[in-house]
């Protein structure tokens, strides 16, 4: 068996992947989420647009300590969720 994904002490398989999301109920979302990061690849934003987009984002959901913008900062992945699922839907609306 040639490890694919490490978890802890775990070695998962290629063949153990599959079954496994399906098993959770995550295929749907794996699924989702790869058509949406195929879609938004060639879109690019300046940094003066990041920054005003996260701080729309901070305004509408009251995030107003620094605690918060620093744990949004710091989390690749909520950013990225943040474009993809806020800001570019958001943009889509106007």
């Amino acid at each position: 068996m040639t490890a694919v994904l490490q978890i802890g002490d775990r070695a998962l398989s290629s063949e153990q992947i599959i079954p496994r999301l399906a098993s959770y109920q995550m295929l749907p979302q794996l699924y989702r989420e790869s058509i949406i990061d195929e879609a938004i690849a060639p879109i690019s934003c300046t940094q003066a647009e990041i920054a005003d987009a996260c701080e729309q984002f901070y305004e509408q959901n009251q995030l107003i300590d620094e605690k918060s913008k620093r744990f949004m900062a710091a989390s690749p992945r909520n950013e990225s969720r943040f474009f993809r699922d806020g800001f570019y839907s958001a943009l889509a609306e106007d």
